[in-house]
Protein backbone atom coordinates (compact mmCIF):
# COMPACT_ATOMS: atom_id res chain seq x y z
CA UNK A 1 0.00 0.00 0.00
CA UNK A 2 1.61 3.13 -1.10
CA UNK A 3 0.79 6.37 1.27
CA UNK A 4 1.04 9.86 0.56
CA UNK A 5 2.78 11.90 3.39
CA UNK A 6 4.07 15.19 4.09
CA UNK A 7 7.47 13.61 6.43
CA UNK A 8 10.60 14.31 5.19
CA UNK A 9 12.30 11.21 5.82
CA UNK A 10 11.32 7.06 5.90
CA UNK A 11 11.41 6.97 9.62
CA UNK A 12 9.15 9.74 10.03
CA UNK A 13 6.94 8.47 7.10
CA UNK A 14 6.71 5.05 8.30
CA UNK A 15 5.47 6.85 12.16
CA UNK A 16 3.05 8.57 10.62
CA UNK A 17 1.44 5.16 9.00
CA UNK A 18 1.79 3.54 11.98
CA UNK A 19 -0.66 6.29 14.03
CA UNK A 20 -3.07 6.31 10.87
CA UNK A 21 -3.49 2.55 10.32
CA UNK A 22 -2.76 1.32 14.00
CA UNK A 23 0.30 -0.33 13.24
CA UNK A 24 3.86 -0.53 14.02
CA UNK A 25 6.49 -1.25 11.59
CA UNK A 26 10.10 -2.26 13.07
CA UNK A 27 13.14 -3.44 11.49
CA UNK A 28 13.51 -7.45 11.01
CA UNK A 29 14.99 -8.96 13.69
CA UNK A 30 14.09 -12.35 12.65
CA UNK A 31 16.84 -14.92 13.54
CA UNK A 32 15.92 -17.18 10.89
CA UNK A 33 17.34 -14.79 8.16
CA UNK A 34 20.02 -12.88 10.19
CA UNK A 35 23.35 -12.13 8.16
CA UNK A 36 21.57 -12.42 4.84
CA UNK A 37 21.00 -9.46 2.40
CA UNK A 38 17.15 -9.49 3.43
CA UNK A 39 18.09 -9.23 7.37
CA UNK A 40 19.81 -5.56 5.86
CA UNK A 41 16.01 -4.68 4.38
CA UNK A 42 13.03 -6.29 5.48
CA UNK A 43 10.51 -4.79 8.41
CA UNK A 44 8.20 -6.73 10.32
CA UNK A 45 4.85 -5.55 10.55
CA UNK A 46 2.48 -5.61 13.25
CA UNK A 47 -1.44 -4.86 13.19
CA UNK A 48 -2.03 -3.63 16.32
CA UNK A 49 -6.22 -4.68 15.60
CA UNK A 50 -5.49 -8.33 15.06
CA UNK A 51 -2.30 -8.72 16.18
CA UNK A 52 -0.93 -10.39 13.07
CA UNK A 53 2.78 -9.84 11.81
CA UNK A 54 4.54 -10.34 8.50
CA UNK A 55 7.41 -8.96 7.16
CA UNK A 56 7.38 -6.14 4.17
CA UNK A 57 9.56 -4.14 2.36
CA UNK A 58 9.65 -0.54 1.90
CA UNK A 59 10.35 1.10 -1.26
CA UNK A 60 9.98 4.95 -1.89
CA UNK A 61 7.96 5.94 -5.22
CA UNK A 62 9.44 9.09 -6.67
CA UNK A 63 8.10 9.94 -10.40
CA UNK A 64 8.82 6.78 -12.36
CA UNK A 65 11.33 5.50 -10.21
CA UNK A 66 11.05 2.86 -7.45
CA UNK A 67 13.49 3.29 -4.67
CA UNK A 68 14.85 0.71 -2.28
CA UNK A 69 16.27 2.78 1.06
CA UNK A 70 16.82 -0.92 2.59
CA UNK A 71 16.43 0.15 6.58
CA UNK A 72 17.77 3.66 5.96
CA UNK A 73 15.12 6.05 8.22
CA UNK A 74 17.23 8.64 7.57
CA UNK A 75 16.14 8.46 4.09
CA UNK A 76 15.19 11.82 2.58
CA UNK A 77 11.99 12.08 1.51
CA UNK A 78 11.06 14.90 -1.43
CA UNK A 79 7.18 16.28 -1.10
CA UNK A 80 5.63 14.43 -4.02
CA UNK A 81 7.57 10.81 -2.61
CA UNK A 82 4.94 8.20 -1.85
CA UNK A 83 6.09 5.29 0.80
CA UNK A 84 4.95 1.98 -0.50
CA UNK A 85 4.58 -0.72 2.24
CA UNK A 86 4.20 -4.35 0.77
CA UNK A 87 3.79 -6.80 1.92
CA UNK A 88 6.70 -10.60 0.79
CA UNK A 89 5.34 -12.55 -1.74
CA UNK A 90 7.87 -15.01 -1.81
Amino acid sequence: MAVATDATTLGAALRDYEARFHARIVQCQDPRIAGAEAANKYFEYLDLKSGSMQLVDVHVLRGDQEICPKRDLAFALEPDDLVDIGELIC
